[in-house]
């Protein structure tokens, strides 16, 4: 039997979090034998986001073993990718695995705007695809581009979810600019005023006030 995509992250999810994310003693450390200290963690990353796209089975495996070989903040991050893609059917996980893939390859920017172009889906999903792809830009130092897929989000999906944190984003993003204060105050106030209980206000009102006291 096949494993969904669904079920590979929900398995590497729980694992991550039980095990690799746990302080290792330095006795298992010392411990490891040298073939094990010799394998490239990226490499297996990068199987395992090729499985992926073919074969969710085989990359269940490489997810595992190059996540207990990264650090924790590297471990970290493979979690909260895991959990993303756990939130996505199938279809849409393999596009967003395709383009961390081609990511990982040094095509960042360009593959940001393709997982931002795959607008196919439900808003639902569309709004997660376009919520990463904006952080992929980010990572890509590409600024302008991420901020132009959040006004998209804000524009198009402002129901979904994902429009908080896009709001607040783009807000410090415009805010970096003395002719994006004024908008950028409007864009938190919206995001204060539509989604009072969103986990980002609080953040959003304490940035809100300090542009309202000249930035400082």
């Amino acid at each position: 039997m096949r494993t969904s995509v669904g079920s590979l992250f929900h398995a590497l999810a729980s694992f991550a979090l039980a095990t690799f994310l746990a302080p290792v003693p330095a006795v298992a450390q010392d411990a490891a034998p040298p073939s094990v200290a010799e394998v490239d963690p990226d490499a297996l990353l990068d199987e395992a986001f090729e499985l992926l796209v073919t074969d969710v089975e085989e990359a269940q495996s490489a997810f595992i073993a190059a996540a207990r070989l990264l650090p924790p903040e590297r471990a970290t991050e493979v979690v909260q990718l895991a959990n993303l893609l756990f939130r996505l059917p199938p279809e849409p996980g393999r596009v967003l695995a395709a383009a961390e893939l081609a990511a990982r390859q040094g095509g960042g920017a360009s593959a940001a705007q393709a997982l931002a172009a795959a607008d196919s889906f439900p808003d639902p999903t569309r709004a997660v695809l376009l919520a990463h792809a904006a952080r992929m830009a980010d990572r890509a130092d590409r600024a302008e581009l991420a901020a132009s897929f959040r006004e998209r989000l804000l524009e198009e999906l402002a129901e979904q979810p994902e429009a908080s944190e896009a709001a607040l984003e783009l807000a410090r993003h415009l805010a970096l600019r003395p002719e994006g204060v004024a908008r950028a105050v409007e864009v938190l106030e919206e995001l204060i005023t539509s989604r009072p209980n969103a986990a980002v206000t609080p953040t959003a009102r304490v940035e809100l006030e300090r542009l309202r006291r000249g930035g400082s």
